[in-house]
């Protein structure tokens, strides 16, 4: 569902191995902003300004990836 006209999908994937039977291995994967769908600003409102009327950014951040990596032992 979209609210407010923002697009905007967010994932994490994990895998847990188990190497000994008491060290563990975690990876971990997330994405933020998936689809790098970008959700435009509001357009300069001053009319008399030889910009009027141009939209110079975005009300959302680009696709962001992390990794980690945890071990437990």
């Amino acid at each position: 569902m979209q609210e407010d006209g923002i697009f905007n999908w967010d994932i994490g994937l994990q895998k847990a191995f188990q190497v000994t039977e008491s060290l563990d291995v975690q990876f971990r994967r997330e994405v933020f902003n998936m689809t790098n769908h970008p959700s435009f600003a509001v357009p300069n409102r001053n009319v008399r300004s030889p910009a009027g009327g141009t939209i110079r950014g975005t009300n959302t951040s680009p696709r962001q990836m992390q990794f980690g990596l945890r071990i437990s032992f």
